[in-house]
């Protein structure tokens, strides 16, 4: 009977799911947003942040809308231009699929260098979700499998509502876009 309890307790220790290893993101702390935002668009990228920070893993952000850097938090790449950064394939199929890519290994992912410019080196996963088909909203983890299928829900939902955002903002509205 011993035996069996012994055997029994290893059996339930294996079956524990190993917790995946967190690790320190290199780059520097940022908070970036674009010139000439109206001060109610910029209100809501930083809600959207700050949402995403305390509800997920999220460790750094860049958010893409009509070709253009709107926002950029988080960790970055030290001594890259903020702001500069343009999305590139992924991001752009993306946009025009309307459905989100959810890279959870980073590391082994030979596309990871189209995020070097606006995500730090070492992350982990990223989440590209669009924003409409006009914006790309890019959220990276400091630990791999960061995002939950809970979190990728909760991504899209705040998409849904930036997108919604961002349109209130077109034309006239103050916001100027650049061509």
């Amino acid at each position: 009977m011993s035996a069996v309890l012994v055997l029994t307790g290893l059996q339930w220790l294996s079956l524990k799911p190993k917790e995946p290893p967190q690790v320190e993101l290199e780059g520097e702390e940022v908070s970036h947003s674009a010139p000439g935002l109206p001060r109610a668009l910029t209100a809501e990228l930083q809600w959207v942040w700050d949402s995403l920070r305390s509800a997920t893993r999220a460790r750094s952000m860049v958010l893409f809308y009509k070709g253009r850097c709107l926002l950029q938090e988080g960790v970055a790449p030290a001594g890259q231009a903020l702001g500069a950064a343009t999305p590139g394939p992924i991001c752009q199929k993306a946009m025009q699929s309307g459905t989100g890519n959810y890279l959870a290994n980073l590391v082994l992912f030979p596309g990871r260098l189209e995020f070097a410019g606006y995500l730090p080196p070492n992350c982990q996963a990223a989440l590209i979700q669009p924003v409409g088909k006009d914006g790309v909203l890019v959220v990276g983890s400091d630990t791999q499998r960061g995002f939950t299928r809970l979190d990728q829900a909760w991504v899209s939902t705040v998409a849904d509502k930036l997108e919604v955002a961002l349109e209130r903002l077109g034309p006239g509205s103050g916001f100027k876009q650049q061509q």
